[in-house]
């Protein structure tokens, strides 16, 4: 499992930053080795990135509060620092 902070997942794996282009004309995924205009509209299931949302994104950060880069985080019922991050993080900007 790979995960990069503050890098929006990728929409389909030929936008994915760690696919490169292999000696035979098509692009390959950095980890799993697939092709990845075989998944040009989606990401691939065994894809190993996750994203990783900082609390400065997260749609549960109560901006309000905020002071000295601490705010209350609503699902973890505490104050966070902006850069923390979580499994339970949900990108407040996310396209739709």
């Amino acid at each position: 499992m790979v995960g990069i902070k503050d890098m929006e997942m990728p929409e389909n794996c030929l936008d994915c930053p760690i696919s490169h282009e292999d000696k035979i004309d098509y692009y390959i995924c950095g980890k799993t080795g697939k092709n990845v205009y075989l998944y040009a509209n989606e990401i691939h299931p065994d894809c190993p990135l996750i994203e990783i949302v900082t609390c400065k994104d997260c749609v549960s950060r109560d901006t309000r509060t905020e002071k000295d880069g601490f705010a209350y985080c609503s699902k973890k019922g505490m104050d966070t620092h902006k850069e923390y991050f979580c499994p339970k993080g949900e990108r407040k900007d996310k396209k739709i």
